[in-house]
């Protein structure tokens, strides 16, 4: 799957993301936090850093499993999913 647009500007979007998991973790906001994880980790697959992306996902899977949400957990699926057609788009040079 591809992006129907590219991300203007993936940097803000990541500086973005980490300053709202700066304010979670501080404010103890546990499930916007894994949320947020999810999102930084899309961030990170826009931007190539699978290695990155994988690392977050495991966090956030970790996150949504002791707080027992599924929900987070099967789009932290999706995410992984999300993750891997990056990674074989761009080994295709798409």
């Amino acid at each position: 799957m591809r992006l129907a647009t590219p991300v203007p500007d993936s940097a803000a979007a990541q500086a973005s993301v980490a300053a709202a998991i700066s304010i979670q973790t501080e404010r103890e906001c546990a499930c916007d936090l894994a949320w947020s994880h999810l999102v930084l980790a899309k961030v990170l697959a826009v931007k190539d850093d699978h290695e990155e992306a994988g690392a977050v996902l495991g966090v956030a899977r970790d996150m949504f499993d002791t707080m027992n949400i599924e929900r987070g957990r099967e789009m932290r699926a999706a995410g992984r999913s999300f993750a891997a057609s990056r990674v074989a788009a761009g080994a295709a040079g798409g």
